[in-house]
């Protein structure tokens, strides 16, 4: 039932974030609805649930866009697991760390993204450059998002 629940949870966050991508992306906000779903089931799951909507998450999102099909999930995984060892060894119990969690995990997911793309022969993803502006709204959506995936796995 948890699988069901995640796997929607993803559908409706691919949704929201396909839909207001190009809008707040016009302001200079971007927002990856599904890379924070990934690093709050990384907060809250075990390392095979990490895997499992890392992996699921990724494929979402290249499937909402033009990009190369697999790139995004070969980023989220490390980025998820990673997320899911800090939390570990941390212990996450307040807000502020999980959104420090999610901005750090959005700067590590862009230089990847940016690695992998300059090692296909690539120009880098245009979400790329503006990182910084990405970590802060994406730590600002992590708390209220980790609450939800947490009622979610459990």
């Amino acid at each position: 039932m948890r699988a069901l629940l995640a796997l929607s949870l993803l559908v409706v966050a691919g949704a929201v974030q396909t839909i207001l991508a190009h809008r707040l992306a016009r302001i200079g906000l971007p927002l990856d609805l599904l890379l924070v779903c990934a690093v709050c089931c990384a907060m809250t799951a075990g390392e095979g649930a990490t895997v499992g909507v890392a992996a699921c998450a990724g494929l979402f999102r290249d499937a909402f866009s033009a990009g190369p099909f697999g790139h995004s999930a070969a980023v989220f995984i490390p980025v998820a697991l990673l997320v899911h060892w800090t939390r570990r060894a941390l212990g996450v119990t307040h807000g502020t760390t999980r959104a420090l969690l999610a901005a750090g995990a959005t700067i590590v997911a862009a230089l990847l993204a940016g690695l992998f793309s300059r090692l296909r022969g690539e120009a880098p993803a245009p979400w790329i450059g503006s990182a910084w502006a990405g970590a802060l709204v994406n730590a600002a959506v992590a708390p209220p998002l980790f609450r939800v995936w947490r009622a979610v796995m459990r």
